[in-house]
């Protein structure tokens, strides 16, 4: 695994080059009011996003601190976050609109703007199609447009942004209650329940009794970590199309869903230094919709 610092800087290059050609694959939010593609940068460090002067002086008393040190650094610089270091907390990402024909609800630009304003210096983004497929591999490419169930495509997006672009991500129906713990982890994941026994599982899933939420984490780019969930996921895509059955809810589960990310974490990354497991009822306050449940995001996408 690469250094942090090295890691640090990657993400440090990715915040300048988004400052630049952002518009084609997301939209940005202003950190103050969470309204869409502000073409105001903060007058002093040049790298965070408003809607004009008013949501800047808002915001100040918390990215003071960040506008300061990077006003010192000078530019993208590698200054660590006064909480975490700027690669795993620089951006807070929503995927938004691989189906949805409606903008991110109110609620939703609200608590992303609430997550922002809890750390000092993250820029607000929300992924579209366009963007999220400009990440794709070529075997990735082959898959992603035959996955019979939306929500996959939602899932692996989200794995794409951790492994290319790091930061911290929420779905849409997820609300930070409280900043991420410090330290000096690179990959922060949440439990998201102990299971009693296996038999509350599903057919597929592995057998690891401390499930680990994937609609939250936040991470340095380019962690193995994500490599190896990619790796995981696409294979077992490959393997349920080549099946040939209709994807029950437990198959999106095991194929793109938490089961990855469970699995590949108890047993390759149990050990791995770099990365820290929280409680996520302590961070987090998530709805849980589930509007792709039993099969209602199968009727209601196009495979394109």
């Amino acid at each position: 695994m690469a250094p942090a610092a090295s890691l640090q800087g990657q993400a440090l290059d990715e915040l300048c080059a988004l400052s630049g050609g952002w518009r084609s694959g997301v939209v940005e939010a202003c950190r103050g009011c969470g309204e869409d593609a502000p073409e105001y940068l903060c007058s002093r460090c040049r790298q965070v996003s408003y809607c004009g002067p008013a949501c800047q002086r808002k915001d100040w008393q918390m990215h003071r601190a960040w506008c300061n040190g990077a006003d010192k650094v000078g530019g993208c610089g590698t200054l660590r976050d006064s909480r975490m270091n700027a690669s795993s907390l620089g951006f807070v990402h929503t995927v938004w609109g691989l189906w949805d024909t409606v903008p991110l609800p109110l609620a939703s630009r609200r608590s992303r703007v609430a997550a922002a304003q809890m750390l000092s210096r993250a820029r607000i983004v929300t992924w579209s199609r366009l963007g999220v497929e400009s990440l794709l591999s070529e075997e990735w490419q082959q898959v992603w447009r035959v996955l019979p169930r939306a929500v996959c495509q939602a899932d692996v997006a989200r794995y794409l942004i951790a492994l290319h672009v790091g930061g911290l991500y929420l779905d849409a129906d997820a609300e930070l209650i409280q900043a991420p713990p410090g330290g000096f982890w690179e990959l922060l994941l949440f439990e998201e329940q102990r299971v009693p026994h296996i038999r509350h599982l599903g057919p597929r899933e592995s057998p690891h009794l401390v499930r680990i939420a994937q609609f939250m984490f936040a991470t340095v780019p380019q962690h193995a970590f994500w490599r190896s969930v990619l790796e995981l996921s696409l294979s077992r895509c490959r393997q349920l199309l080549t099946e040939g059955i209709q994807w029950k809810d437990s198959d999106v589960l095991w194929a793109t869903g938490p089961d990855v990310v469970t699995s590949v974490f108890h047993e390759q990354f149990h050990s791995d230094v770099s990365i820290q497991v929280s409680v996520a009822r302590d961070f987090v306050r998530h709805e849980c919709q589930g509007a792709w449940r039993h099969g209602a995001d199968r009727k209601e996408y196009e495979i394109g």
